[in-house]
């Protein structure tokens, strides 16, 4: 039975065809280990994401720069499947609340378009932990190249 990110990996790599030269999925996704949970074409995208101890900080909390890496990978999943094309983080902004322990346990990732314009898509999104407590909150522009004709 297959797992439904890759049905949509597979919806990825069919829109830039086999010599589209670029890796589907990207490489990260087997060190963050991202589940799909939702999809709504066009609008928004939910995954979740294990809090792995061995991205711990000292105090044993999950590094940032791992939240901001599951917020890319999310944010640039959504602008590929909606614009049809791969597009490219121009600005995040994040903004972190409160810490999330290393122990483990899965995360959520929950992104949505905001608008798309044609060279430029805006997303914001939020994690949360298995509780439902916002961790951190995000947005980001996404330079959205141009279709060859």
């Amino acid at each position: 039975m297959r797992a439904p990110e890759d049905e949509l990996y597979a919806k990825l790599r069919g829109r830039v065809g086999d010599d589209g030269g670029l890796t589907i999925p990207p490489v990260i996704v087997a060190e963050l280990r991202p589940r799909l949970l939702d999809h709504t074409p066009g609008e928004s995208i939910r995954c979740a994401f294990p809090a792995q101890e061995r991205f711990a900080n000292p105090m044993g909390m999950l590094q940032g720069g791992i939240i901001a890496a599951a917020f890319d990978f999310v944010f640039g999943m959504l602008a590929f499947l909606t614009l049809e094309r791969p597009c490219a983080s121009v600005t995040m902004n994040l903004t972190y609340l409160r810490p999330l322990p290393a122990d483990g346990a899965e995360f959520t990732v929950e992104v949505c378009m905001r608008a798309a314009m044609r060279s430029l898509a805006f997303l914001e999104g939020s994690v949360c932990d298995g509780n439902g407590k916002t961790i951190a909150t995000a947005t980001t522009t996404m330079n959205v190249p141009r279709q060859e004709t």
